[in-house]
């Protein structure tokens, strides 16, 4: 969990309180509900940012998925068997 902190000018925080007590809120919470609802129309929207692999990074996936497909990985059951190697 992230926590944020921002500062609001009187005004601006005079007006979200308008709002929230409208839904039962306090600013707080009205802020937070206002930040879900954003990211949640940007999910349905699919407008989900993504990136671009570095060349070295592909090549090393694309080694990985090989061992991967030919057998050459296998299950770490704890940390303590990673760690013995």
């Amino acid at each position: 969990m992230q926590k944020v902190e921002i500062n609001l000018t009187d005004h601006e925080a005079d007006i979200i309180a308008t709002y929230a007590i409208q839904l039962g809120y306090d600013i707080r919470r009205y802020i937070k509900y206002l930040v879900s609802a954003d990211v949640m129309r940007s999910f349905e929207r699919h407008n989900v940012p993504t990136f671009q692999m570095s060349k070295a990074t592909e090549r090393r996936m694309r080694e990985a998925l090989e061992a991967y497909q030919q057998g050459g990985t296998r299950v770490i059951k704890s940390m303590a068997e990673l760690l013995e190697e």
